[in-house]
């Protein structure tokens, strides 16, 4: 019987939104390279093309700011719901503990 540690939720969201945080400040710093660059006018634009850094170009302000608060929330759930999912796996193991110790024809099987 394999036992497994539950997750806490909060855990899920932080590092989705992590991952998303980065995308958007890697996308930030292309566009802050391109706009250096003597020759990017010749080139197209981020703003007028399509694609990730076009949209952020144009959304990336709130893009970081929705991002943030999400990382806020989830940062103060997790840590507010730390010591819940910790109770819940100890009594969870505690039962299953109980469990094989009051019926043996359970372990053999």
């Amino acid at each position: 019987m394999s036992k497994k540690k539950p997750i806490n939720p909060f855990y899920v969201v932080l590092v989705a939104a992590g991952m998303a945080f980065s995308l958007t400040a890697a996308c930030y710093g292309v566009l802050l390279l391109r706009a250096q660059r003597p020759d990017a006018r010749e080139l197209s634009s981020a703003g007028s093309g399509r694609g990730l850094l076009a949209f952020v170009d144009k959304y990336g302000d709130r893009l970081f700011v929705g991002e943030l608060l999400v990382l806020g929330v989830a940062t103060v759930g997790a840590i507010t719901t730390d010591q819940y999912w910790m109770r819940r796996a100890i009594a969870e193991r505690a039962a299953a503990d109980l469990d094989k110790t009051s019926d043996p024809q359970k372990e053999s099987s």
